[in-house]
């Protein structure tokens, strides 16, 4: 009857939603590995620079060094 078609129709939607959100989850969760993998070999490529490294702002601030020495850093 009208009530079977009506519950089918909402069993059906919500088979989707589900899907859809098994799906974005599963997005998401490769999204994070990628994000891992960058970050590893991001890191190894800055530790492999044998030169102090600094980051700076567009008015001259630090924000961020790398140095393969910390010792040196503080040198005068």
């Amino acid at each position: 009857g009208p009530q079977n078609g009506e519950i089918g129709l909402l069993a059906s939607a919500f088979d989707q939603m589900a899907e859809t959100l098994e799906r974005r989850e599963g997005e998401r969760r490769q999204a994070e590995i990628n994000l891992q993998a960058s970050e590893i070999r991001n890191r190894a490529l800055v530790n492999a620079i044998p030169d102090l490294l600094l980051r700076m702002n567009r008015n001259g601030d630090y924000l961020d060094y790398h140095a393969p020495n910390p010792a040196a850093v503080c040198q005068q």
